[in-house]
C-alpha cells in the first residue's frame, strides 16, 4: 500500500492491523467492494498472513 501511494499519489485508506491481522477500512469501503466482490466479507473480520 505504500509503494502504491508512493507511485500514484494516491492514498487507498486501507490500513494493516497488525494486532487482528485484517485490513483496515471504513465501512463505507467495506460496503462498496462487498458488492463486487461479496466472498471477500470473510476478509473483513478474519485474520489473514500478511505474507499473502
Amino acid at each position: 500500500m505504500t509503494n502504491f501511494k508512493k507511485e500514484t499519489g494516491r492514498d487507498t485508506g486501507l490500513r494493516w492491523n497488525l494486532i487482528k491481522r485484517t485490513v483496515d477500512a471504513s465501512d463505507d469501503w467495506w460496503e462498496s467492494r462487498l458488492k463486487v466482490v461479496p466472498e471477500a466479507q470473510k476478509f473483513r473480520t478474519s485474520g489473514i498472513d500478511p505474507e499473502f
